[in-house]
């Protein structure tokens, strides 16, 4: 439905007449009158103002959300590379303790301990010989075994 609009001075209830400006508020007031609703200008700063805001609140939400998807591909890769090094540890002590298994197989530690508290013994005698030779009691101990 179109509306005309009818430019020409108003007359009032009581026959007084509107200039153009009232003629023009009368006739918003009529429009309004008949359930059209107009936005002054208030109403379309606040409106645009609200636009502005609903855009860079997008554009926030769009960054947010690619860092939220960069963490997450980065926890992802992280989460691999944990992987991969604790199954290379694994592995490694796997062949740490294979290579343990052999050595104590192949060298006896009971027979090796004896032997390190054998080789201690004799150090020590030697060292006491040692200290007999330069205080020269060796020598009497020599002469006196030979008599």
């Amino acid at each position: 439905m179109q509306m005309k609009v009818d430019l020409k001075p108003l007359k009032g209830e009581r026959g007084e007449r509107f200039d153009r400006t009232d003629g023009a508020k009368a006739m918003v007031n009529m429009v309004n009158a008949e359930g059209f609703d107009f936005i002054n200008k208030d109403q379309l700063r606040e409106e645009a103002l609200v636009l502005k805001a609903n855009a860079k609140l997008d554009v926030m939400i769009n960054v947010i959300v690619e860092k939220r998807d960069e963490m997450i591909r980065f926890e992802k890769e992280i989460t691999e590379q944990t992987k991969k090094i604790g199954s290379s540890i694994r592995n490694q002590a796997e062949r740490l303790a294979q290579s343990f298994a052999k050595f104590e197989k192949e060298v006896n530690l009971d027979q090796l301990a004896q032997r390190a508290n054998d080789l201690e013994r004799i150090a020590c005698a030697l060292e006491s010989i040692a200290n007999l030779h330069t205080s020269g009691k060796l020598e009497n101990i020599g002469n006196m075994l030979k008599k």
